[in-house]
């Protein structure tokens, strides 16, 4: 049996998305999002990126992103490649 579409899963899906828009607008980028793990997580207010012996994973709360509009979300996805970019990791 399917239970539909979780928010949890609209979330992921916009989150993937967003990656891919930002992968064609900064091809720089690109390497560094594909890299993220997803890890949905109602702990977390926001959204936010940290290194682990896995990689990188990319830790948000589902309602944020989905109270997200598109552009607004690609922005947040960039500031987080930022984020690694940078080295500013948590």
């Amino acid at each position: 049996m399917n239970p539909g579409y979780t928010p949890e899963l609209i979330a992921e899906g916009r989150v993937r998305l967003a990656s891919a828009r930002q992968a064609g607008s900064f091809p720089f980028h690109a390497r560094v999002l594909e890299k993220f793990r997803l890890v949905a997580s109602p702990a977390v207010e926001t959204m936010g990126v940290t290194a682990t012996a896995g990689g990188v994973l990319l830790v948000y709360n589902p309602g944020f992103v989905l109270g997200l509009s598109s552009d607004v979300l690609g922005g947040v996805m960039l500031h987080e490649v930022h984020h690694v970019v940078l080295g500013h990791l948590g």
